[in-house]
């Protein structure tokens, strides 16, 4: 996935793990993510704890494709962020 920031500046971000909710860690832009990847019903859930500034933060993001197919959706549930949605459209 690739994001960018307010600034302009691209990030290429590489998250790797088997689906079967055994724990994985991952470097996310310099920050080590410990995770668990599992389906729940037709929703992937990637369940995350990374130490941001000496907090421990816990994330719980729900993946899905919308019925347009072309847009994947990722909804925080239970977590530090609840409520947040992003909707990632496939670019041409």
């Amino acid at each position: 996935m690739i994001i960018t920031a307010q600034d302009g500046i691209q990030h290429q971000i590489v998250f790797r793990g088997p689906i079967t909710g055994e724990e994985v860690t991952n470097d996310v832009l310099g920050q080590q993510w410990r995770s668990r990847l599992q389906w729940v019903g037709s929703e992937l859930l990637i369940e995350s704890k990374v130490s941001v500034g000496g907090q421990e933060r816990h994330f719980r993001d729900f993946w899905s494709v919308a019925e347009d197919g072309k847009t994947l959706i990722m909804e925080h549930r239970g977590d530090d962020l609840p409520g947040q949605i992003t909707f990632l459209e496939r670019q041409p």
